[in-house]
């Protein structure tokens, strides 16, 4: 997406998700497991990308929304900073086990990667 894609974004999470829908459509499923995977990972690329605020609070309900998404409620992240956390479904790896990916957001600044290799 170019930054002109990116400031047409819709704020609103319905058709935020509509958009991110037809994108996964386009992509053919994606090589990623599975819609909600590919949309929680769209969707957390949006929250740290330059577009305007609505977008970022659309990209949050539309992870919320997402089929088996998990709340874990506050957590704190290995370097010992406290958020709240989002979890997707665990998924087994063939030949690397079992893996879950997880959104830690500080309610008052954003999204953190627990590792800072964002």
């Amino acid at each position: 997406m170019t930054y002109a894609d990116l400031r047409k974004l819709p704020g609103d999470s319905a058709k935020l998700e509509k958009v991110l829908a037809d994108l996964y459509e386009e992509d053919g499923g994606s090589e990623i497991r599975g819609r909600t995977e590919w949309m929680w990972r769209q969707a957390a690329n949006l929250i740290n990308l330059p577009v305007r605020a609505e977008v970022r609070a659309a990209a949050y309900r539309v992870i919320a929304g997402l089929p088996g998404i998990r709340s874990l409620g506050e957590v704190t992240d290995p370097l010992g900073r406290k958020g709240v956390g989002f979890a997707l479904p665990a998924t087994d790896r063939p030949d690397y086990g079992t893996a879950r990916s997880e959104l830690i957001v500080d309610p008052a600044t954003g999204p953190r990667c627990p590792t800072r290799r964002c």
